[in-house]
C-alpha cells in the first residue's frame, strides 16, 4: 500500500509538500498540486481521512444539494463542482432534493452529520433563515438569499436578449411560456428583463404558465394560441421546457414551435439539438467560482454577497432560419 512518503519521491517533492497540499492547496504552487494528484492516481494513494480530520479540524468534504442530479444544468454545475473540488483538494458529496423543502432540509441534516466543511446549495426552500441558522459556510447556486453568498447568471440581461432576438427576427407580439416556479427564484428576472425590452420597444406580449410533466401541456398551448392569435414567437423559460415542449407538440402534430421564431433560456446541449437559439448562462463557471467563495469563507475570509456572470445569446435556425429580415 503506497504511503505519503511514495507519493512525495513519484512526485518530486517533499512530504511536507504533499501534506500541505492535502491541507491547504491554496498555498500550494498549482503545477505542484497537478504533480502530486497525478502520483496519487499512479499510486492508488488516499490519504487517512479520519486521521487528516482530527489533525486539521476539518473533514476536506464539500456537499452539493441540487433539484435533480438528472436534470442538465444540475447535472453541469455538479461536473462543475467537482473538477474544482477535486483540483483544490476537497471531495464532494452530492444531493438531491427532487424539489421538496423536507427532503432538501433532511440532505442538510445528512450532510452535517458527514462533517462537511461548507454547502453548495441550489436551494428551493422558501425560508433561508433554515440556513442561516445553521453554523455552516454557506454559498447558494442559482438562487439569491438573504445573508448568504450567491452566484447567478445576469437572469434580467438574458430575458432583455431573448427579447432583442425575437424583435429583430420581426416578432411583435410574443409569448413568454414559462412553468410554476417559486416567487423567490432569480429567474423570475428574465421575465422582467423580457417584459421591459418588449414594453421599451412599443410592444407587447403575453404570458402562460403550463406545467410540461403533465400529459396535456401540448393541447393547453394550442388551445391559448387559439385564443391569441397575434402571437408570433416564443420566449421558452428554460431549455428543458422548450425540448418537451416541442416534442410534445410534434407527437399530438401540432408542430407549434417549429413555425415561429423561438428563444430559450440556459445553454444545454439539447438545445443545439434542436436548433434553438438560447440564452446560455455560464453554468460551469458558476459552479467553479461557487467553490472558490465557499473555500474562501471556510478560510474565513470575506466574500462578495452577490456575484453575477454574464450571459450570451447562441443564434440558432429557430430565429435566424424564421427571421423577417
Amino acid at each position: 500500500m503506497a504511503t505519503i512518503k511514495d507519493v512525495a519521491e513519484r512526485a518530486g517533492v517533499s512530504v511536507a509538500t504533499v501534506s500541505r497540499m492535502m491541507n491547504k492547496p491554496d498555498v500550494v504552487k498549482p503545477q505542484t498540486v497537478k504533480k502530486i494528484q497525478k502520483a496519487m492516481k499512479e499510486l492508488n494513494y488516499y490519504p487517512d481521512v479520519m486521521a487528516r480530520a482530527l489533525q486539521t479540524k476539518r473533514s476536506g468534504i464539500i456537499g452539493l444539494i441540487v433539484p435533480r442530479i438528472s436534470y442538465g444544468l444540475f447535472a453541469r454545475i455538479a461536473d462543475a463542482v467537482e473538477d474544482a473540488c477535486c483540483q483544490h483538494g476537497f471531495r464532494l458529496m452530492i444531493c438531491h432534493s427532487e424539489y421538496e423543502e423536507q427532503r432538501e432540509m433532511d440532505m442538510v441534516a445528512l450532510l452535517k452529520a458527514n462533517k462537511v466543511d461548507g454547502m453548495l446549495i441550489c436551494s428551493y426552500v422558501g425560508d433561508p433563515e433554515k440556513y442561516n441558522a445553521l453554523d455552516l459556510p454557506i454559498v447558494a447556486i442559482d438562487r439569491e438569499m438573504e445573508r448568504i453568498p450567491s452566484v447567478t447568471c445576469d437572469n434580467v440581461t438574458g430575458g432583455a436578449l431573448a427579447a432583442q432576438e425575437l424583435i429583430a427576427a420581426g416578432c411583435r407580439h410574443p409569448l413568454i411560456v414559462t412553468y410554476p416556479v417559486p416567487a423567490y427564484m432569480p429567474l423570475h428576472g428574465r421575465l422582467a428583463g423580457f417584459q421591459k425590452t418588449i414594453a421599451e420597444a412599443q410592444l407587447t406580449c403575453s404570458q402562460v404558465e403550463i406545467d410540461t410533466f403533465r400529459p396535456q401541456a401540448a393541447r393547453e398551448l394550442a388551445d391559448f394560441l387559439r385564443a391569441h392569435p397575434e402571437v408570433d414567437g416564443f420566449f421558452m423559460n428554460g431549455d428543458h421546457m422548450a425540448a418537451q415542449l416541442t416534442q410534445q407538440t410534434r407527437a399530438e402534430g401540432l408542430p407549434l414551435l417549429d413555425q415561429l421564431p423561438v428563444v430559450s433560456f440556459d445553454g444545454l446541449d439539447l438545445s443545439g439539438f434542436l436548433d434553438m437559439t438560447t440564452i446560455a448562462q455560464p453554468i460551469e463557471d458558476m459552479g467553479r467560482y461557487a467553490v472558490e467563495i465557499l473555500l474562501q469563507k471556510i478560510e474565513g475570509k470575506a466574500v462578495p454577497i452577490r456575484s453575477t456572470l454574464e450571459v450570451k445569446c447562441i443564434r440558432r435556425g429557430s430565429t435566424s432560419n424564421r427571421s423577417n429580415h
